[in-house]
């Protein structure tokens, strides 16, 4: 879109301009409104599609293990918590047996509870590593062969506008004193 504003500017304030400057400033409009078309027509939809689709799911799923391994540590410190009051029980010399046998049921609650998921987590994240490599393989691998179908595509529309500039339009490193 930008590119297509700079064009139409370039064009617009070029109206009153001699007759080839003119020529070369909507030479330079219609390289942007190709090129605009072509990224909104060919590059976009196929990366939305092949790249940024399957990495989005990526993401996804690295986040909803990052939500999981947040939950696992909520309830490892509730079990940690319950533990130190089992022990604290056992370490006092008056004994409720009724008290103790509670607490120790909240301890082995926690502890299954903060096993489970945890093993579900240390499992799901496995899994992703394994497949690392081929989840990421196939979005790059598109998105480099896309790029370059989109740049072929770009350089032979630009190759229809040639033009040839004056050699001192442009200024050298030289002249910069670089």
């Amino acid at each position: 879109d930008a590119t297509y504003i700079l064009g139409k500017d370039i064009r617009d304030n070029f109206s009153d301009a001699p007759e080839e400057d003119k020529l070369k400033a909507k030479a330079n409009f219609n390289i942007s409104k190709h090129f605009c078309a072509l990224t909104k027509n060919f590059f976009i939809p196929r990366i939305d599609t092949n790249v940024i689709t399957s990495l989005t799911k990526i993401k996804e799923k690295a986040n909803k293990l990052n939500d999981l391994k947040d939950y696992v540590k909520i309830l490892r410190r509730e079990f940690d918590l319950s533990r130190a009051v089992v022990n604290d029980y056992y370490t006092n010399n008056s004994i409720d047996e009724e008290k103790m046998k509670e607490v120790t049921n909240k301890m082995n609650k926690d502890k299954e509870n903060y096993t489970k998921l945890n093993e579900k987590f240390i499992n799901s994240v496995n899994k992703l590593k394994k497949r690392r490599k081929t989840i990421f393989h196939v979005p790059v691998k598109n998105m480099i062969c896309l790029m370059s179908q989109y740049m072929m595509l770009v350089f032979s529309e630009i190759q229809k506008y040639r033009s040839t500039f004056p050699p001192d339009l442009f200024v050298t490193k030289k002249s910069l004193n670089c």
